[in-house]
């Protein structure tokens, strides 16, 4: 393997990245920081990091960092594992650097995605646009007829859904599709409604509210609040926590009530899973409040952004293997048989620690397929995972190619990096009665 220059004798790389240096200083050209070309892959940012572990003036180490800042979320990997050899201050302003690039990073996923809906539309005219923009499929049942002005305000993704559900009496289905929601007519309940909340990129839904005397013969004396978290469909989590100690209610006398259970949870959310119902329990409220408000937080881990890995002629030659920032893909072997080809590939990634076991429940979300002459994208008709370790996984892609292998590229992309995201909630109003 082709290690990064990083990895080189820091004694021979000063040598070699000093000459440009003089050269410039010489001809009277722009300090380095302000010369380098815009960085289009991980190997040029981790250029530019020695740079900055190479300049001797705080002018110049602004200047690079502030290059770096500029790249935003391209860069966060190859802070996550940096070149070897950095000295200590430049570890610490990298650090640094990671740290406010994942918060401005995290605060960005967690404010959720935004469009609008603008017009005299139908419900069905309503779903397509709101697709159309977000790139999530709202699927809608049974589409109602009557037409219905917007005024093209732009709004968070659950307060438009939430809009057109109010407008079209529409409700969310219990099974939605990948990366989308499917809307159905609203059914009659009875009892009150209880009033969802936003919070960015969730949607907290009190589904029922009731009041447990007795459990198993024995005497329990709570009031329950079930509550569905449901998040935007862009994300794919597999990890969700709730702190029940951090949750507040307060009745409109003032009086806060704290949960009767105060334990952080943890609970591994299923593949294609699009919400998590939790019950709340409270010491039994005054008998003469109707109504009450309920804060905490939550969060979700998830992957985020996008690694592509790109393999020329794949069935025809032999690849050698690919690697951006702790990631290593490989192609491990090929088989024809007839029009039917397999291929296994295999993921390593370095200094795995916990994200290789998150990676197992979220390998599903990766995509690995086929790209022929005509940039037609060919899926595969099953993959199977043949490897489990520690670091490591392998998959088996089976692929049928008529045409031939000639000239097919074979494609696998996978999240850049794994993230919790946080985010504070308010319910305003849950009736008691």
């Amino acid at each position: 393997m082709n290690f990064p220059v990083g990895d080189r004798p820091k004694s021979a790389l000063l040598l070699f990245r000093l000459l440009p240096a003089v050269w410039m200083l010489l001809t009277g050209i722009l300090p380095l920081a302000a010369q380098d070309l815009p960085p289009t892959d991980q190997e040029s940012i981790r250029e530019l990091i020695l740079q900055l572990d190479e300049v001797g003036s705080v002018r110049e180490r602004k200047q690079v960092l502030a290059r770096l800042e500029s790249l935003g979320r391209q860069v966060l990997p190859t802070l996550e594992h940096p070149p070897g050899g950095l000295s200590q201050q430049t570890r610490l302003l990298l650090r640094q650097l990671r740290n406010r690039l994942e918060k401005s990073d995290n605060q960005k996923l967690a404010s959720g995605t935004r469009a609008s809906l603008e017009g005299f539309l139908t419900a069905k005219q309503a779903c397509a646009e709101l697709t159309r923009q977000t790139g999530l499929k709202i699927q809608l049942d049974a589409a109602p007829g009557q037409v219905t002005r917007f005024d093209g305000k732009e709004a968070s993704f659950w307060s438009l859904v939430d809009l057109l559900m109010k407008r079209y009496q529409l409700e969310i289905a219990g099974d939605s599709p990948v990366r989308g929601l499917r809307l159905v007519p609203k059914t009659q309940k009875r009892g009150p409604t209880l009033q969802a909340s936003e919070a960015g990129v969730y949607r907290i839904e009190p589904v029922r509210f009731r009041s447990r005397r007795i459990a198993d013969g024995e005497p329990v004396d709570r009031d329950i609040l079930t509550v569905r978290f449901r998040w935007e469909p862009m994300l794919s989590p597999f990890q969700l926590e709730f702190d029940f100690g951090q949750l507040v209610a307060t009745v409109p006398s003032g009086q806060s009530f704290a949960s009767t259970r105060s334990s952080r949870l943890r609970t591994s959310i299923r593949r294609n899973q699009s919400n998590v119902e939790l019950e709340i329990p409270f010491r039994p409220f005054p008998t003469d409040e109707v109504e009450f408000r309920l804060g905490g937080s939550l969060s979700v881990t998830a992957p985020v952004g996008q690694h592509s890995f790109e393999f020329e002629n794949v069935f025809e030659e032999k690849s050698k293997p690919l690697r951006k920032a702790d990631m290593r893909v490989r192609i491990d072997s090929t088989e024809k048989n007839g029009s039917d080809r397999t291929l296994d590939m295999s993921f390593l990634l370095e200094n795995a620690g916990q994200a290789l076991d998150s990676h197992h429940g979220w390998m599903f979300e990766n995509r690995g397929y086929l790209v022929d002459g005509n940039s037609r994208v060919i899926s595969s008709r099953k993959m199977l995972t043949i490897l489990q370790e520690k670091d490591k996984m392998g998959f088996r892609y089976f692929f049928e190619l008529p045409q031939g292998a000639e000239g097919i590229r074979f494609i696998y992309q996978t999240p850049t990096s794994i993230r919790k995201i946080p985010q504070k909630f308010q319910l305003p109003r849950i009736r008691l009665k």
